[in-house]
């Protein structure tokens, strides 16, 4: 009898001990905000039938100047996520393979001028990649969120320190918008509330892509709709001298109505 209970409590805590890695394996989600009005996933290693699929190399290239995916730190066998904040920032999150590979990266990159030199705050480490994007890192999870000015740099910084401390109840994995997306059976997946993307970038995802199109050149014209929002709005706040969205929204509205009285 007694050995039966020992065989009991011994199962008891291997399932707890699975439970938990289970839990810690996508904990670098808490970083994405939860209240995102826009996500976007893509699993790096889904191929299909033709030995096309999510070209990693490329994306990373394209996005984050990645020149060698095996020791850039980060942990290309999970998804990587789009999003777009409330405020229009846009962002990116990936999970943290080895922080030390995600420091040695980001140090090339500053020798050869494309990011600063990182900088530590509130035990994360900081970088401003081609002057408009503040890259974040912690030992779970690599966030890159914009376009900032420079006047609104530290602004963000907070944030996103908030962001990366976030836990399970306070990040994005709690929220309705995730667990649709979670719901979706796709190398690519997108939700999105109405107001958050343009009709011409939600349309292929609403109306369905063609059957045989290459799921690399699907994340591709993603990414690509991502860079040229995050330049468009960067120019934009830097003309304006404003700082987010909500101040040039604020700015638009003001210019429209005194247009009107005018």
């Amino acid at each position: 009898m007694m050995q039966m209970k020992n065989v009991f409590l011994y199962a008891i805590a291997l399932l707890q001990i699975v439970l938990m890695a289970a839990c810690s394996d996508n904990d670098y989600l808490n970083a994405i905000p939860s209240k995102s009005t826009a996500l976007i996933s893509v699993d790096m290693q889904t191929t299909d039938g033709d030995g096309k699929g999510v070209d990693k190399e490329n994306i990373l290239k394209s996005m984050l100047h990645v020149e060698n995916v095996s020791d850039c730190g980060i942990d290309v066998t999970e998804k990587l996520y789009l999003f777009e904040t409330v405020d229009g920032n846009l962002g990116l999150c990936a999970k943290v393979a080895d922080e030390d590979n995600i420091s040695n990266w980001l140090n090339q990159l500053s020798q050869k001028h494309i990011c600063t030199e990182l900088a530590e705050r509130k035990g994360f480490h900081f970088a401003v990649l081609k002057d408009s994007w503040l890259v974040g890192f912690s030992s779970k999870a690599l966030l890159v969120m914009g376009p900032v000015v420079a006047d609104a740099r530290a602004d963000l910084q907070r944030q996103m320190v908030r962001f990366l401390n976030a836990d399970e109840d306070a990040g994005v994995k709690s929220s309705r918008l995730f667990a649709q997306l979670d719901s979706i059976d796709s190398p690519i997946a997108m939700v999105a509330q109405v107001q958050a993307l343009p009709e011409r970038f939600v349309a292929p995802f609403t109306l369905g892509a063609p059957k045989d199109a290459d799921a690399s050149q699907i994340v591709i014209a993603a990414l690509q709709w991502a860079v040229y929002e995050m330049m468009k709005r960067y120019k934009l706040f830097s003309e304006r001298n404003v700082k987010d969205l909500a101040g040039y929204n604020a700015l638009a509205a003001a210019d429209s109505l005194s247009s009107y009285q005018g």
